[in-house]
Parts: C-alpha cells; sequence; structure tokens
C-alpha cells in the first residue's frame, strides 16, 4: 500500500462497550484537523468484533500493527507516531503471559497464530456497514456465479431435503462459532439436536416452534454479527417450508427420501421397463426382478441410499 494507513477501530459489542465509537469518531476529528505530510494519507473505518473483547477497545494499524485498551487521549499520539512516523505506541502492544514478549499483532501469539478463520476471515479488514469494501475483498462471488451462471435445480435440487439443509447448516454453525456468548454455543447446539431428532423421526411436537423461539432470541442476545444473522437461513426455511418440517414431525415421511428413517421407496411397475440399471447401482443388493420385466425392492434390505431413484431414467422409483 506504500505510505497509506488505514485505521481499524473495532466496533464490535465488546468494544462499544468501552466507548470505542467516541474513538473512532476522535480518529476521525483528528485526522481532518491535522496537518500530515500529503504523502501519508488515512483510512478510517469501524469493524465488527476480532475476538479480544476483554483487551479493547482494539485498534488496528495496517497491515500488522493492533493496540489495545486505546482511550481517547491515546488517538492523537497513534496518529502522530504510528500513521505519520511508523513508530509502535509500545505501551498498547499486547503482552502474553507464556511468551512474556509484546507483539505488534495478536495474531503471533501461540493461541491465534494456529487458528484459520473461514465465515469471518474479513472481520476486521473491512467496515460491515460499506458494500464497497466487501466486493474489493471478492464478496459476493459466490452470489455472481449463482446469478450469472447456475441453474435454480443446482442451487436446491428437487431431492434436496430442506430439513436435513437446515440440519447440515446447523451443523456448520456449530462449528463456525467461537463458544464465547451462550445463546450462540448452547442455543445452536440445541438447535441442531432438534433438527437431527426431526430429520431420524425423533422429534416432540413443540420442537419446531422452539426452534423458530430459539432463532430469535439468538438473533437478540448474540454479541457479534454472525451470530446475530447466521439465524435468518433458518427461521427463512421453516417460513416457506414448513409443510415439510411438518411432514417429517407427524407423518414421519421425508418426501425427496433424504432422511434415511422416514423413507420408503418402492418400484412403481406401470412405469418400470426393467432395464436392470437400479439393480445393478444397488448397494445393498435389495432390488430383484428380470430383465424387461417389473423389478422389486426387499424393504428388509434397503438401506435408503437413493441410487434408485436418481438414476432411474422412468421415474418409476417412488417414496411411499
Amino acid at each position: 500500500m506504500g505510505n497509506k494507513k488505514k485505521i481499524y477501530v473495532c466496533c464490535g459489542t465488546g468494544c462499544i462497550a468501552k466507548n470505542s465509537m467516541s474513538i473512532f469518531e476522535e480518529f476521525r476529528d483528528k485526522i481532518h484537523e491535522m496537518e500530515i505530510d500529503a504523502e501519508v494519507s488515512a483510512k478510517l473505518t469501524s469493524s465488527v468484533c476480532s475476538g479480544i473483547c476483554d483487551k479493547g477497545p482494539v485498534v488496528k494499524i495496517y497491515p500488522n500493527i493492533t493496540y489495545y485498551g486505546v482511550k481517547i487521549k491515546d488517538v492523537e499520539e497513534i496518529i502522530q507516531r504510528t500513521v505519520v512516523n511508523d513508530e509502535i505506541v509500545s505501551r498498547l502492544i499486547k503482552t502474553t503471559p507464556s511468551m512474556k514478549e509484546k507483539l505488534k499483532d495478536y495474531h503471533e501469539s501461540g493461541f491465534y497464530k494456529r487458528q484459520y478463520k473461514v465465515a469471518l476471515k474479513n472481520v476486521d479488514d473491512i467496515d460491515p456497514t460499506t458494500i464497497d469494501q466487501y466486493i474489493e475483498k471478492g464478496g459476493y462471488e459466490a452470489l455472481k456465479e449463482v446469478l450469472l451462471e447456475m441453474k435454480p435445480e443446482i442451487i436446491i435440487g428437487d431431492r434436496n431435503c430442506m430439513v436435513d439443509v437446515v440440519k447440515d447448516y446447523l451443523n456448520f454453525l456449530s462449528k463456525e462459532f467461537c463458544g464465547k456468548c451462550i445463546p450462540c454455543r448452547e442455543g445452536v447446539k440445541r438447535m441442531l439436536e432438534m433438527a437431527t431428532d426431526i430429520c431420524e423421526g425423533n422429534a416432540k411436537e413443540r420442537d419446531i416452534e422452539n426452534m423458530l423461539q430459539m432463532s430469535y432470541v439468538i438473533s437478540q442476545a448474540s454479541l457479534c454479527n454472525l451470530g446475530k444473522r447466521a439465524q435468518n437461513p433458518i427461521m427463512i426455511a421453516i417460513r416457506y417450508f414448513r409443510d415439510e418440517f411438518e411432514e417429517h414431525l407427524k407423518n414421519k415421511r421425508c418426501r425427496q427420501g433424504v432422511c434415511k428413517n422416514l423413507t420408503t421407496f418402492y418400484i412403481d411397475k406401470d412405469k418400470c421397463m426393467g432395464c436392470n440399471l437400479c439393480k445393478k447401482n444397488c448397494d445393498s443388493n435389495c432390488i430383484t426382478g428380470e430383465f424387461k420385466k417389473p423389478h422389486e425392492i426387499d424393504e428388509s434390505k434397503c438401506i435408503r441410499c437413493g441410487n434408485c431413484i436418481d438414476i432411474c431414467r422412468f421415474d418409476a422409483i417412488k417414496i411411499l
């Protein structure tokens, strides 16, 4: 970036509670007021939680200097020494208990350097209120591919069970959340258990309503934006595909044939041409029948893998 500097002021919940918005405003005002060398320009933006709330307010000077416990009185010194003169304000650098040394960037510490962010990889590099910064980082490339290149049946195929999709999504969330706040840590875990029970036919009568209520509570009580927004797909899925959830819960049936405990396959003899294709590709050898004659599925041997329904060219495999 040459001599240009970027200043990121964490505006996550923990830092805001410690007056980071006032620090953000002080940076903005001081940069405007101070006569800085024309070769050095400063860009100030707010960012979301960096994950070190107890050390806040956190201020990062791009690309690799991070200050902790910053106060309003420190702002002018940071601008003069670090932004203008490339000096470090050592008293604001993090000290690790184990290494007993000061680190310019928290990623250098033994705890953080082994971690790799996926969903939150840009968390302290962009202003969440400015879409241009997200696009600069390659944001919405997947959406572009979906809108311009992918067909609808590829995005959500005709054999996708929405309850199973929600279960997989919750499984992803349970591994992505940091575990710092109770609503996310315990709420997502409990919702994953309920979604799994629905898919396996072990759900209780109020599990769907409980998932909706829990999603709302998590969205309101979570500390970070991931926790607040991650529940939206779950609430949308239940709202628009509620009949599938109800069918799993009340009828113990998965219409897409994905949830194995709730699926029974059979062959429509009026449509079966006896091509042997399903028989050859059956993993459990449960399909019997002579060539060019209707076949049958031995339900006692069927493992509900779905190979037959996926491979049949004549739409002869049905779900009971």
